[in-house]
């Protein structure tokens, strides 16, 4: 049965005018496709109010989300950082670009290592654009000296922005213990047993520093029981109790309300979310799956330690 939106909670107005600009129901998120497909409205309002050590455990995202399809165009403002590139190149690639992908227009234009090669930057995605204008790279980029992947320091980077752009009423938040020595938002999945694993060990992420910031992710996605109770959830009088029993293998009683979720599941297939759990650190690095408390404290640290 689909959940009827009836009053607004605390922490979902992004959600709701996001909702109100695309014209869809709130727990009905559109697919979006191709570079030139444009934003995600629901994940840029949301915001707006991988380079991953190890390969941890972690439960594939559903098969009928075209995960790696789509690319935003989350910049406002068209920002040109090309230093002292030559005006004509510059022209002309940004002329190639807004004729051949006009939702891209004004997205991030930079300079590369590589003369001749202009790096495009749409929200949580990073091409390659050449400097006559006729061709387009998706890939990565390497500095072979260092052995050092500048695609994904880029992508670090504009990850780390977004992630700081979205409120902690928009998530559902564990705080640190004490001094908050790293932030962690995580797409999770009620259901998800390695999300469940990362979850028992909130209590010692939580002890060691570490605050983490839920974003929900219903694998199974919408309609579907893992959707019903992450709705549940959110409309809980307190969610961190709510969440909390529901990890641990309760059902929670039936809630509506309006909610963030369908902007939540935006927001994570446009930072490439592959499966869950799916984390974010405040540096913008992946870690895509589950990793002992231990390890991932240390990994947070070897971050903090080389920048």
């Amino acid at each position: 049965m689909r959940p009827r939106v009836r009053r607004e909670v605390p922490g979902a107005p992004l959600a709701a005018l996001a909702l109100a600009r695309a014209g869809r129901h709130a727990d009905n998120p559109p697919r979006v496709s191709a570079l030139d497909a444009g934003t995600s409205r629901l994940a840029r309002a949301l915001i707006d109010g991988s380079g991953a050590r190890a390969r941890p455990a972690r439960c594939p995202a559903s098969r009928d989300e075209p995960l790696n399809r789509i690319a935003s165009t989350l910049t406002a403002v068209a920002v040109l950082a090309v230093g002292s590139a030559p005006a004509a190149e510059i022209e002309t690639v940004r002329a190639s670009i807004k004729k051949h992908f006009p939702a891209a227009a004004h997205a991030q234009l930079s300079t590369t290592p590589v003369d001749g090669l202009y790096q495009l930057n749409t929200g949580a995605r990073v091409y390659y654009v050449f400097a006559d204008g006729k061709h387009l790279l998706s890939g990565r980029l390497f500095d072979m000296e260092t052995r050092t992947d500048l695609t994904e320091v880029a992508l670090d980077g504009q990850r780390a922005e977004l992630m700081a752009r979205v409120d902690d009423s928009n998530t559902i938040v564990y705080p640190a213990a004490g001094d908050t020595q790293h932030t962690l938002t995580v797409f999770t999945d009620i259901d998800c047993p390695y999300c469940r694993k990362l979850h028992e060990e909130m209590s010692e992420l939580n002890e060691l520093g570490i605050r983490v910031r839920y974003m929900l992710y219903p694998r199974a996605g919408f309609p579907s029981p893992s959707y019903d109770k992450a709705v549940s959830v959110w409309c809980a009088q307190d969610r961190n109790v709510a969440m909390d029993r529901a990890k641990n293998g309760e059902k929670p009683p039936r809630l509506e309300c309006e909610t963030p979720i369908a902007a939540h599941m935006a927001l994570a297939r446009e930072v490439g979310l592959t499966g869950t759990p799916f984390t974010i650190t405040d540096t913008g690095r992946v870690i895509s799956g589950y990793m002992p408390a231990p390890k991932l404290y240390e990994s947070l640290q070897a971050d903090k330690e080389s920048r």
